[in-house]
């Protein structure tokens, strides 16, 4: 969970996106191409047919690369869960394909852009880029390093917090990590005060209540659970706390 000593992630995160920008405007400026002198060689539509397939290419290089770190982000929060967890309740699937969008977009362009060069040779490359800043109406090559760096580092650091949100039961205690750093706190089942699942509108609700008068409930939850994880995790708490399980049924959203 997340530790006063974890900024670190955080901070490099940010000193990371500083460097890749440096990096980025500095590839820029080595390989900066003179659009002007080739934007009216050829009408519009017949660059368009001309560099179709290639653009198509462009997309599905940023959905593979989107689909990549949708994959390795989850792979890294499945590490990241607390070993002494029984269950932990953290970011899903969706969140994580969510910051997967923007890491996807910010690593497919470069390398797509190396690899068109190569491909495609310095004249026609530079054909093709001349046709992209006429297609858009402005040149992507001033915007694309301080937009993908504020992206990139944004992303990082949204990710870095996203790993260390969520809730964990364990033998000995709950711990409520919430995304923004600093306020976890850490509940020994002993102040647990009461255990409660209500019933909303068709759905069970999980609630507990500790000894400083904090209330919990499992649509606080970066993930929903299930129906049976709620059940489980109320049973878990009842058993190390010695507590009931006190059930309200036809509550209304507001019970």
């Amino acid at each position: 969970m997340f530790e006063i000593h974890e900024w670190k992630v955080v901070v490099a995160a940010v000193a990371g996106g500083g460097v890749t920008a440096l990096a980025l405007l500095g590839f820029a400026r080595v390989q900066r191409w003179r659009w002007r002198d080739l934007e009216k060689q050829a009408p519009l539509a017949e660059l368009r047919r001309e560099f179709f397939w290639w653009e198509v290419g462009g997309v599905v290089a940023m959905l593979v690369a989107m689909l990549i770190s949708w994959q390795v982000s989850m792979l890294i929060a499945a590490r990241h869960v607390p070993p002494a967890a029984i269950y932990y309740l953290g970011p899903n699937a969706l969140h994580w394909a969510v910051m997967a969008f923007f890491a996807g977009n910010i690593l497919a362009v470069g390398p797509t852009h190396i690899l068109y060069r190569w491909l495609m040779g310095p004249v026609r490359y530079a054909r093709f880029r001349a046709y992209q800043t006429r297609k858009f109406g402005y040149d992507s090559r001033v915007w694309i390093v301080p937009f993908s760096a504020l992206v990139g580092s944004t992303t990082a650091v949204v990710a870095a917090l996203m790993l260390n949100w969520g809730v964990t039961f364990t033998g000995e205690a709950v711990v409520i990590a919430p995304l923004a750093p600093g306020d976890e706190r850490h509940y020994s089942y002993d102040r647990v005060l009461h255990v409660r699942i209500v019933d909303v509108d068709g759905r069970p609700r999980l609630t507990l209540m500790f000894d400083d008068s904090v209330y919990w409930t499992s649509d606080e939850a970066p993930t929903r659970p299930s129906p049976d994880l709620i059940e489980a995790i109320a049973a878990l708490v009842s058993d190390h706390s010695g507590l009931p399980i006190v059930r309200n049924v036809n509550h209304g959203a507001g019970g």
